[in-house]
């Protein structure tokens, strides 16, 4: 609710929650897929600066706005609004950004290995900022995943800022990644309509 707004229990808002919830886990899941070395068991940490495909810094740049975008909303003590914006930005990254990527962080195809890297580090930085602006929402699911990978408690981490965001370049911006993600919609009502799977 906004501030200063009364709001009754409404059972179809948990299923919403639920739902959110459920697909943070699952999303935090396929990105620390790549985390683990199959080796040691251990989970490590990508660079940020190993994030240079285009796409993958089109997701970044996107990033940095809701960055910015809820830190302000939460300055502001609107904390509908920074959740809205946060949740908006996320179903967008799960429908299209981790689609767009799946084939390549998995290495998949003819890929460099530069280009594998690129689509995992910004996995990685994707997660650890999305779960710092879900934790005041979100505070048990996004425990449990931060755990996973990284010591102590989201809860006193830092707040995510643009200083640990690769820089996207120049070039890069949210819009590129947009286009992508309509032409990936249009795949996905060609093949519906043809009643053939997506790969």
């Amino acid at each position: 609710a906004r501030p200063g707004t009364d709001t009754a229990f409404d059972v179809a808002q948990m299923k919403v929650g639920r739902r959110l919830a459920i697909k943070l886990l699952n999303a935090s899941r396929f990105a620390l897929g790549f985390a683990v070395d199959r080796e040691s068991g251990r989970t490590t940490l990508s660079d940020p600066r190993d994030v240079t495909e285009a796409i993958d810094t089109a997701m970044i740049a996107g990033l940095s706005s809701l960055v910015t975008d809820a830190t302000s909303a939460f300055e502001e003590f609107d904390y509908a609004r920074a959740l809205e914006r946060t949740e908006g930005w996320f179903w967008a990254f799960c429908d299209d950004y981790l689609e767009l990527v799946k084939a390549r962080a998995y290495g998949e195809g003819d890929y460099s290995p530069a280009e594998v890297a690129s689509a995992r580090a910004a996995l990685d930085l994707a997660l650890s900022v999305v779960l710092r602006l879900f934790a005041p929402f979100l505070p048990f699911t996004c425990e449990e995943v931060w755990s996973w990978w990284m010591d102590g408690s989201v809860h006193r981490s830092c707040w995510p800022t643009l200083d640990e965001l690769a820089d996207p370049g120049d070039g890069a911006t949210p819009e590129a990644l947009a286009v992508a993600a309509a032409v990936l919609s249009e795949v996905r009502g060609a093949k519906s309509a043809a009643k053939v799977s997506m790969p």
